[in-house]
């Protein structure tokens, strides 16, 4: 930690030509992240944004995220939904190894952690209101950066070229693509891991949305089936959550309270349920461990079989 700490700060003199600038708090783990690195830590020798805590963001060597969700960030947290803003974004890997951005703290605590029926309703609420902000600032934003924004049929690009590699997932892919809807609602902002680990909450308020790698423009559907997926059919699963908590109720209030706050119908809900069982299995298979814990991946073979009759045999 101490050599990160070491390069940073080296890196940071430099970029912002101040040599006072030194680390305050030392560079700090935080647990949580499936494809980055984060550290909370603070600086002492400068003001402004960078004078508070901070959170560094460290993405994997050939990452293209760091500008992706840096750029949604600060293009969200200007039109005042709860996202930390970028301060600093760096694409130099030679500087920690790979892309990484610093970022704003953000006070409260994760939402998974708070009373269920507060827990449920709010994430519906929340979700609900990222689902009626206007696609166009944030398109134009991500253009002048470079970036492409992600559709839906880009999902289903990037899962036909993994499942050429997992033969297994062939009829359950197949059966995607001839059950595909027609699109009858506009595309919205998709978080694409709308759950109670990537969301904070303060005295009763939003305070945060984490953890935006999984972004695109899609049909809301496709995002709140993700929610769906994680909290009725994995969330039992995670030793950190209460045993005690009725996970199918919970998804109930969720949904009630997205819908209350939604001018969206949520057709097609449980064909976009298994394309997350596929992505969730294309991930496991693709090194994210949590995705293989026995319970979890049968759990998402059953989801499966239930919604489509389609067995999928695990080599």
């Amino acid at each position: 930690m101490h050599a990160i700490s070491e390069k940073l700060v080296k890196y940071l003199r430099v970029q912002l030509n101040n040599p006072l600038l030194d680390i305050d708090t030392e560079l700090k783990n935080i647990e949580g992240g499936f494809h980055t690195e984060i550290f909370g830590f603070s600086l002492s020798g400068t003001n402004g944004d960078l004078s508070k805590k901070l959170i560094l963001r460290l993405f994997p060597e050939r990452s293209t995220e760091a500008v992706l969700e840096s750029t949604i960030q600060n293009a969200l947290a200007s039109i005042g939904y709860p996202t930390a803003k970028a301060i600093i974004v760096c694409t130099d890997i030679t500087i920690l190894g790979g892309p990484f951005f610093i970022m704003e703290y953000l006070k409260g605590q994760l939402l998974m952690f708070e009373p269920e029926k507060y827990s449920a309703q709010s994430l519906g609420k929340a979700h609900a209101e990222l689902h009626s902000l206007s696609t166009t600032d944030l398109d134009k934003e991500l253009s002048k950066q470079g970036v492409e924004a992600w559709h839906l049929d880009d999902r289903f690009d990037w899962i036909a070229s993994r499942v050429e590699e997992m033969a297994w997932l062939n009829e359950t892919f197949n059966w995607l693509l001839e059950n595909k809807p027609k699109v009858t609602q506009k595309e919205v902002i998709c978080h694409g891991d709308f759950h109670g680990l990537n969301v904070l909450t303060d005295n009763g308020s939003i305070t945060g949305v984490l953890d935006w790698t999984s972004f695109l423009f899609a049909n809301p559907t496709y995002d709140v089936a993700r929610t769906v997926l994680i909290h009725k059919h994995t969330a039992r699963h995670i030793p950190m959550l209460s045993s005690d908590i009725d996970w199918d109720l919970w998804v109930k209030r969720y949904l009630a309270s997205y819908q209350e706050c939604s001018k969206f119908e949520l057709d097609d809900l449980d064909y976009f349920v298994v394309l997350h069982c596929v992505v969730s299995l294309i991930y496991g298979h693709g090194g994210i461990d949590f995705w293989r814990l026995p319970p979890i991946e049968k759990g998402l073979i059953d989801c499966i079989l239930t919604r489509t009759g389609v067995q999928v045999q695990i080599p």
